[in-house]
């Protein structure tokens, strides 16, 4: 069973193969819309309503795989509520990410765009020296202290998903890349997974806590406006509520040692913009 919890906090969660998942998002008291979009290789959660303007993402899965009859269903525990329009269309809508590399020249990555290795407007921005070899990318020569290579993007409120290996030093993503001085950065250190932000040339910490190191687990960061929420291995590892470095639009990967090789990058919007309004279609009675 897939879908989203309205907890009595009030904040959402997915459910994730009948399996509660992490704080997503916070609600207020109101009418909202929800939209699960199933396909063989994983799950997108949407929901629209009360602070949510626009058909917004809160959350995507790769897992499970839907090999079975799947059946609708609304189902309340903690509260009393009321539930209209239940349907399910017959044609499709599935999103497209706004990047997506696997970092394989030959083959798509199966996340919903061909690979990002250099096609016009689809260029990765390199600060170092960046390539892709063996199916992962990585900085053979840092600048300075730094490897950064990102993906230009139409929103800076997005979720960035990607498998970042860590050998040495830090190695994660970057975020809302403006200048070598305005960046966010969501990376490993080892022992916790941490988000700064780098502002005006300085650099402060927003959430830092202990995580189990995977060398295959995915670090995600979730932005929205001012808010951001991290996480890794679809655990959540913090959340602040005021994120500067508005309106940045380069997505990708960071490190500070060359060891590190990252795969399966993606970029999706959140749909602060209206990328998703294609699913009023389906949900206007």
């Amino acid at each position: 069973m897939d879908g989203i919890c309205f907890r009595n906090s009030p904040v959402l969660q997915p459910l994730i193969d009948a399996t509660l998942g992490p704080v997503v998002a916070s609600y207020a008291i109101g009418n909202y819309q929800v939209a699960i979009v199933l396909r063989s290789s994983g799950t997108f959660y949407f929901v629209k309503g009360g602070s949510f303007l626009t058909w917004t993402l809160i959350w995507t899965s790769i897992t499970p795989l839907h090999s079975g009859s799947v059946y609708p269903s609304i189902a309340g525990l903690q509260a009393i509520f009321t539930a209209d329009n239940i349907r399910v269309p017959k044609q499709l809508y599935i999103p497209a990410p706004l990047e997506s590399d696997g970092f394989s020249s030959a083959t798509t990555n199966g996340l919903g765009n061909a690979e990002n290795n250099g096609p016009v407007g689809h260029a990765f921005t390199n600060i170092g020296t960046w390539g892709v070899a063996g199916g992962v990318r990585s900085c053979s020569v840092l600048d300075g202290t730094i490897g950064l290579s990102y993906l230009p993007c139409s929103s800076s409120n997005v979720i960035i998903d990607a498998v970042c290996t860590r050998s040495a030093g830090v190695t994660g993503i970057v975020a809302r890349y403006i200048s070598p001085t305005n960046y966010l950065i969501a990376y490993l250190d080892g022992t916790n997974a941490k988000l700064d932000k780098v502002e005006a040339g300085g650099t402060t910490n927003l959430i830092s806590a202990a995580v189990t190191y995977g060398a295959a687990k995915v670090l995600r960061l979730s932005l929205d406006d001012t808010s951001a929420r991290l996480y890794y291995d679809n655990l959540a590892v913090g959340s602040v509520a005021t994120t500067p470095v508005a309106g940045g639009l380069g997505h990708g990967l960071y490190t500070t040692d060359v060891g590190a090789t990252f795969d399966n990058l993606i970029v999706w919007a959140k749909g602060n913009e209206g990328q998703y309004s294609g699913l009023d279609q389906f949900s206007n009675p």
